[in-house]
């Protein structure tokens, strides 16, 4: 009949039935005992005794044995794994090389792509954590974040308990411990600092072994490399500061800063070389120091409670006066300035003058 087919013109259909029983459909191994469920060409190929495995794309957990509630979904997804427990691979290459590491999430392409033994790690974003080898605890969120973490490292003592969220965030950070970086490109520059907390884009962009830093704010804190214990809270802030233990709060607060330590700036930009200095509000000999020009406000009035009408005695038992300059600068002085002397020697002439008169008019008085 006209409407027959001919299996001997048609030589291919055999061929994509086979291909489509042995590589195509879903197959779960030994139900009833293993509990595993593979998808692809030699999916779950070397299983012996991992239970509640899932395996979808060709090679996907290939040489697990041992692992158990394991899922990998892509091509080469946690093909190394042996007897890694709880992971879950979505993407391609995604915990490629893991062998032992358990409870790890990888989701995006090539992400945790090292991994071997490093363990509770989880990666969100085309080669998050991708050279991370035996670090722990990381959180990576975001396109390259911390893509360089523990590199080629054997320590689980190295880059670990880390958080990145953000595309490209703490990208270089090796072996630095215990950092968080929300933003983009936040703690990018960062290998070995540690205990470093970077909120906003490209904030504590700069920073490689500087340790203890807080920086909230866009730019804040970004060219510090090594300085420790900084905090700066406000865009720009101390962003030229390369000092330790500075804290400035205010946008463009302490940018005019580069070398220094321990200055505390509010509102204020600050001068280059300032050190155990502090400074408030705006200062209009200090506008346009920093490297970009920048005008903050001037204030030009001043309250603060409790001290109209509080008497304080010094350490010495001695009231002491305070001198402001022509600066804004506030101190005490062993020394007066001339213009307090000569206001002085008037007021004691003038004293004095009246002092005659009073003697003056008692003899009048008398003569009466």
């Amino acid at each position: 009949m006209k409407n027959n087919i001919s299996i001997t013109k048609s030589p291919n259909l055999f061929s994509y039935l086979f291909f489509l029983l042995m590589y195509i459909l879903p197959t779960i191994s030994s139900a009833a005992e293993t509990y595993n469920t593979k998808t692809g060409y030699e999916a779950l190929e070397n299983v012996t005794t991992g239970r509640f495995d899932t395996a979808y794309g060709w090679d996907a957990l290939h040489n697990n044995t041992e692992g158990t509630y394991n899922t990998a979904s892509g091509v080469t997804a946690l093909y190394h794994n042996t007897t890694g427990n709880h992971n879950t691979a979505n993407g391609a290459g995604a915990l490629i090389n893991n062998t032992t590491g358990s409870n790890n999430s990888a989701s995006g392409a090539f992400s945790l792509y090292y991994n071997t033994t490093g363990s509770e790690n989880t990666a969100s974003g085309y080669q998050a954590l991708n050279l991370n080898v035996t670090g722990i605890r990381n959180v990576a969120v975001g396109h390259n974040a911390l893509l360089n973490n523990n590199r080629g490292s054997t320590s689980t003592k190295e880059g670990s308990s880390n958080t990145a969220v953000g595309w490209s965030a703490l990208k270089s950070n090796t072996s630095g411990l215990k950092n968080t970086a929300v933003g983009e490109s936040a703690l990018q520059s960062n290998s070995i600092g540690e205990h470093n907390t970077a909120i906003g884009e490209d904030a504590l962009f700069s920073n490689k072994g500087g340790s203890g830093n807080t920086a909230s704010g866009e730019s804040a804190l970004y060219d510090n490399e090594d300085g420790e214990n900084n905090t700066a809270y406000g865009r720009n802030t101390l962003n030229h500061a390369k000092g330790n233990r500075n804290i400035a709060i205010g946008a463009q607060s302490g940018c005019a800063l580069v070398k220094g330590d321990n200055n505390i700036y509010i509102g204020s930009l600050g001068a280059n070389n300032d050190s155990h200095v502090i400074r408030i509000g705006g200062d209009p000999s200090a506008v346009n120091k920093c490297p970009q020009k920048i005008d903050l406000p001037v204030q030009t009035k001043t309250y603060i409670a409790g001290i109209h009408g509080t008497t304080l005695e010094g350490g010495d038992g001695k009231v002491k006066q305070i001198y402001i300059n022509s600066l804004g600068q506030l101190g005490t002085s062993t020394t007066r300035s001339l213009s307090i002397d000569s206001m002085i020697e008037k007021q004691a002439a003038e004293i004095k003058k009246l002092r005659n008169e009073l003697k003056a008019l008692r003899k009048m008085i008398e003569l009466l």
